[in-house]
């Protein structure tokens, strides 16, 4: 793909917008949440493999490389039909006073914390409010 690498979550969100615009039936993710989310954020449409590689990942699932890459061949080639082998994941979409934010796949939730250095939250205590787009127990 021809563009500048800035080394930011910003290279995945153009690389999947550029990756919709040129039609590309697939799409196999190699991270964790953060990395589908980001591809999430550049192309809802285009499907996704995504293979675990992150760490405490709820979105990406444990797959074999090479089932993987067959999988996505055969969905581009036509030889799978995308709606019996695939499912339309959940996305939160965050507002705030009517503008468009951000988006989650996993989760939001919200804190008393003004600054959240790392975007992991330590204290329990802070959060009052959370929306999930899943609720299992292996997750």
């Amino acid at each position: 793909m021809d563009m500048p690498a800035l080394y930011s979550e910003g290279d995945t969100i153009k690389a999947a917008q550029m990756m919709e615009a040129m039609g590309v039936g697939c799409v196999i993710t190699l991270g964790g949440d953060g990395t589908n989310r980001a591809v999430a954020k550049g192309s809802s449409s285009i499907p996704i493999v995504a293979v675990s590689t992150g760490t405490n990942n709820v979105f990406p699932t444990m797959v074999e490389g090479t089932l993987a890459g067959l999988a996505a061949g055969l969905v581009v080639q036509g030889g799978l039909e995308l709606s019996e082998v695939s499912v339309i994941s959940k996305m939160l979409e965050i507002y705030i006073d009517g503008q468009y934010e951000d988006m989650a796949l996993v989760d939001v939730a919200l804190s008393r914390e003004r600054f959240v250095a790392t975007r992991a939250i330590w204290d329990m205590n802070t959060i009052y409010e959370v929306f999930l787009t899943r609720a299992e127990p292996s997750s």
